[in-house]
């Protein structure tokens, strides 16, 4: 909120007051040097507060005579700074019909903070409720429902659900001709590993080829590199490896123009697991390596990669214990139950891998560990 700063300091100074003579004995001067300064979004009580001190109306200072305007400049303020529990705790605060256009976009606000502090469930249900609204004016945030509804179910693991709410979201853009490409290539691009996820690979393929379509049509590129690399997946499982290689290739070659770490890494990893299926240890090792390095240091910012470094680490195992190298086996190993003991997200395969490659190096107690994460992760599936 670098106006208010401004029209705070500019009024403050016009009055002849000090900082400490506005802040009164609410606030700190320095508080209120930091509103000044745009560096912290005052709320509409610390406004009104300050519009008294001040001795002007509220909507002078604030510079509408809407409250409900600026409390939603706030809301969007504070979620473009991850501040999403204070999204929640404001939006509480404000009085307004949830099905007007101001209703809906904080509603929208909530739901998209929900899914960011990972309270699914709630963001679901809120989405829901949006996209039952039947109004001309809400079809941008309705699609944007739809597009988060998605994601939401997608991260509670309802694939089958999460198709449905993307073909919904897809159908209703072209019925009402909205032209928002970038979030309608990452419906068609998540619809699509939903498929994947569900190993319905031979429709998996199809979808991706829709969306690989569509990218090029509108020239979203990163969508295109996400596509080659997931249909490259998608081959790898059917054992398409000459397809997967090739897939993975153009991929790693787009990448040479975008140089996105993750993409980069991901294409890696895969390459070195096609190469590991060729027997071609020497490869497999060399992309395996070159993935390991990329995703240690994406670990540390970038939560997405922590599941592919683990990936990375047992792909490495293989190779070390296929080849006879077991020190090298046991101290990657070693490791990896480490970073594995430590994620709160660890997918049901990879706790498989890691329990089966515990089983093979005698490490009976980490392996029956690790089945039993499997049992435990299965068990919140169903409920």
């Amino acid at each position: 909120m670098i106006y208010i700063g401004k029209k705070l300091r500019s009024l403050r100074k016009e009055k002849g007051m000090t900082l400490k003579e506005v802040a009164g004995e609410e606030f700190t001067k320095g508080y209120l040097s930091q509103i000044e300064l745009g560096k912290v979004t005052p709320s509409f009580k610390v406004l009104t507060h300050l519009a008294a001190q001040l001795k002007v109306d509220l909507a002078h200072l604030i510079g509408t005579d809407n409250q409900l305007d600026y409390q939603l400049a706030r809301l969007e303020t504070l979620f473009a700074a991850k501040k999403y529990k204070g999204v929640l705790i404001d939006s509480q605060q404000i009085s307004t019909d949830w099905q007007s256009p101001v209703g809906v976009k904080v509603k929208l606000l909530q739901a998209k903070a929900l899914f960011y502090l990972n309270r699914l469930s709630e963001c679901s249900r809120l989405l829901q409720q949006l996209i039952t609204i039947d109004r001309d004016w809400i079809s941008p945030c309705k699609l944007e429902a739809f597009a988060f509804g998605g994601l939401a179910l997608f991260g509670q693991q309802c694939y089958v659900k999460a198709i449905e709410i993307y073909e919904q979201g897809i159908a209703f853009a072209e019925a009402k001709g909205i032209k928002q490409p970038l979030t309608l290539s990452k419906m068609y691009l998540n619809k699509a590993t939903a498929w994947q996820n569900l190993e319905q690979y031979e429709t998996a393929i199809i979808e991706y080829n829709q969306t690989l379509a569509y990218a090029r049509h509108h020239q979203i590129m990163e969508t295109v590199l996400d596509v080659f690399i997931r249909l490259g997946y998608c081959h790898f499982k059917k054992e398409n490896l000459e397809q997967a290689k090739e897939y993975l290739e153009k991929g790693l070659q787009l990448n040479r123009i975008l140089e996105l770490e993750l993409p980069q890494a991901e294409a890696l990893l895969l390459l070195s697991l096609v190469y590991f299926a060729e027997n071609n240890y020497q490869l497999a090792e060399e992309y395996g390596d070159q993935a390991h390095k990329l995703l240690t240091g994406l670990s540390r910012t970038e939560p997405l990669s922590k599941n592919s470094l683990l990936e990375a680490l047992v792909i490495l195992t293989k190779i070390y214990l296929a080849t006879d190298r077991h020190r090298q086996a046991k101290k990657t190993l070693q490791n990896l139950i480490t970073q594995a003991e430590k994620s709160t997200d660890l997918p049901p395969v990879t706790a498989k891998n890691i329990a089966h490659l515990c089983m093979a190096m005698g490490k009976h107690q980490a392996a029956n560990l690790f089945f039993a994460r499997i049992v435990n992760l299965a068990t919140e599936l169903k409920k």
